[in-house]
């Protein structure tokens, strides 16, 4: 007789016999078993041939079969960003989408972010916005899980992958703002729409990823408008190499550069090229329980568009170094730097602009941050203005790690 035969009924009477003879911390014996009566060991070893014989020929239920984790229900996590703020000027230069704008209290965005696998092919990923503004569909779009030759496709609604910044949402950032560079280049609520990506992961002994994109310009920071798309050029194209190199145990490095064609509003008759340059470098040491790192990021762009006639060129970047002294208490700066020139879509700024901030943020747990920040603002055709903010953001449920 072996294990492998005892059925369900089995291994019932076997526990109970154990727990009859059991005396303090010692199993009880196999000469306690023989000691049921003859009768009772016919009858056990008959129950175990129907089991065995039951467990080898029963089929497999059907709701038992793997299907990837089709029927689940999505992950969700509810995130809430809102900020106290004051300016010293009367018209702050804020613009990005979810920044602080007005003195006083601010509403960021209350975001719910759903992902589930829907079978071993595909994912979904959807993130719903509440803000001052209303009710907004950030991003929803499918993935691939299982192409062949380390490729993968994504469709729908999505943040394209331009540079280090753009995919990201704001409870991944380390500021309160959004820089000055992407707020310019690539809109209030940076590059996003409706398309399509392929990404193929190159084999190599480090990693390095191509990326290629279209997807429609109607958010596209010289459109923000409803746009036909009658013809290629219609369509915003972007495409973008990212690699990252393992320095050491405790150094890493990220590269990355991205391009960019955008049609320009109005007739349509004019188009926007837009270049970018990325640096992401950490150092973690692995052995430090106190979990202390260091990060410098940077991301530089340039931009020509042709309107109207006319040939514009402006460029604009940001650098950051944020130092994590332990898992609760994070500290950073940042300088800024765009160069406005006048043309038809900005005509009231021209110039140079720089602004610095600085920040500390305390993490009383995993899902929660408190972070003060507090910066300068000068710009050639308005002066310059101060500003600090106190900023609160609260996550509740389930929401997959932040990028590296």
């Amino acid at each position: 007789m072996t294990f492998a035969r005892f059925g369900p009924l089995s291994w019932c009477m076997f526990v109970l016999s154990g727990l009859v003879s059991w005396e303090g911390p010692v199993l009880a014996q196999p000469t306690d078993i023989q000691q049921i009566s003859p009768e009772d060991q016919k009858a056990l070893a008959a129950s175990l041939g129907q089991d065995g014989a039951a467990l080898a020929t029963e089929p497999t239920p059907a709701s038992t079969v793997a299907t990837g984790a089709a029927g689940d229900m999505p992950n969700l996590s509810l995130i809430l960003d809102t900020a106290g703020a004051w300016f010293s000027q009367a018209k702050p230069l804020q613009l990005g989408g979810h920044d602080p704008t007005a003195n006083g209290f601010n509403l960021q965005q209350l975001e719910l972010h759903l992902d589930t696998n829907i079978d071993p092919y595909f994912r979904v990923d959807a993130n719903l916005v509440f803000g001052p503004g209303g009710f907004e569909l950030e991003e929803a779009y499918g993935s691939t899980l299982a192409l062949p030759h380390r490729l993968k496709v994504r469709a729908g609604k999505f943040l394209s992958n331009f540079g280090r910044m753009n995919p990201t949402h704001p409870h991944a950032w380390h500021f309160v703002d959004q820089p000055l560079a992407l707020s310019q280049m690539l809109g209030p609520d940076g590059s996003r729409g409706l398309g399509t990506e392929l990404s193929w992961l190159a084999p190599l002994p480090w990693s390095l990823e191509l990326l290629a994109s279209v997807q429609q310009a109607d958010e596209a920071p010289t459109v923000n408008q409803p746009w036909p798309a009658r013809r290629l050029q219609d369509l915003r194209s972007t495409v973008a190499l990212k690699q990252f190199v393992v320095l050491s145990e405790n150094w890493g490095l990220l590269l990355g550069f991205s391009g960019q064609r955008a049609p320009i509003a109005a007739d349509g008759a004019g188009q926007s090229s837009l270049a970018g340059a990325d640096l992401h470098l950490r150092y973690r040491p692995v052995a430090d329980a106190d979990r202390s790192a260091l990060e410098i990021q940077g991301e530089y762009f340039v931009r020509q568009r042709n309107y109207a006639s006319q040939d514009v060129r402006d460029h604009s970047g940001y650098a950051h170094v944020v130092y994590n002294l332990n898992a609760q208490w994070e500290m950073g700066v940042r300088a800024e730097q765009a160069v406005y020139h006048a043309d038809p879509l900005q005509p009231t700024w021209q110039g140079l602009r720089r602004r610095y901030v600085g920040q500390v943020t305390w993490f009383p747990s995993h899902f929660s941050r408190l972070r003060l920040q507090a910066g300068v603002d000068d710009t050639q055709w308005q002066g310059h203005g101060l500003c600090a903010m106190l900023a609160l953001e609260l996550v509740g449920g389930a929401h997959g790690a932040h990028s590296y």
